[in-house]
């Protein structure tokens, strides 16, 4: 049995969301109107229990086959709840009173995906001796989950991309380009993580996914210089 290098990645990915959700809220608490600032917080801490769902049943029960299975469903519930709020962050920039209608959709749609989940259960196979996961994902239900990642991700990091290279301020431009590359980069870590066969892909996936958080996160707080205020917030960069 080798070092379960994989899940302890993805506790580790918890542990960063734990500090990114932590000062996020602070920032929130300095600026209770700044709604950016509350969506990209909640979203963290959703991704925390995610990631934390992913991890343990692989650390704690290897050879339990069922609690990975259920662990991974879980953890599903937790990344569309944070993928909603990121529904929410970038609505709020197209029209900020309808980013409420845009996350209740997205909801009921992610919701009728775990439905899938569940009625289509099958278990995962984890190798404790490469420390490979293959999710065994229903086809049905990977497509959907897909889509909807899709759907909200690749428009979210385009707009954020748009954003930086149109605008004249500089720390506006650097800050929307990290906030894009992160969730462009989760893209990536998403399709390598379900779909690793080789403990290589595996730990690519891992590393893509610390970054992808790493690099939001490096967005939201780059040369802060008023806690809780966004550049990228005002009406005039929208």
């Amino acid at each position: 049995m080798t070092f379960p290098l994989s899940p302890a990645i993805d506790l580790l990915n918890s542990v960063l969301c734990i500090f990114c959700a932590w000062k996020l809220h602070r920032s929130y608490l300095n600026d209770p109107g700044n709604q950016v600032i509350k969506f990209f917080a909640t979203g963290y801490f959703f991704i925390i229990f995610a990631y934390v769902s992913f991890s343990l049943p692989r650390l704690i029960v290897p050879d339990n086959s069922l609690a990975i299975g259920v662990g991974f469903l879980i953890a599903h519930v937790f990344l569309f709840l944070s993928t909603a709020y990121f529904v929410k962050v970038t609505t709020f920039f197209f029209k900020s009173d309808v980013h409420k209608l845009f996350f209740w959709i997205f909801i009921i749609l992610a919701a009728g995906a775990l439905a899938i989940g569940v009625i289509r259960f099958q278990e995962p196979i984890y190798d404790s001796a490469t420390g490979i996961t293959n999710w065994n994902m229903d086809p049905l239900f990977s497509t959907v989950t897909s889509v909807l990642f899709l759907l909200v991700l690749v428009p979210s990091s385009l707009f954020f991309f748009y954003q930086g290279i149109k605008t004249r301020e500089k720390i506006v431009r650097i800050r929307s380009i990290w906030i894009a590359f992160g969730l462009a980069l989760l893209l990536v870590a998403a399709a390598t993580y379900y779909t690793a066969t080789t403990q290589l892909l595996a730990l690519v996936s891992d590393i893509l996914s610390f970054s992808s958080f790493l690099s939001v996160f490096i967005g939201v707080y780059y040369k802060r210089t008023n806690p809780g205020t966004m550049p990228y917030t005002s009406e005039k960069n929208v």
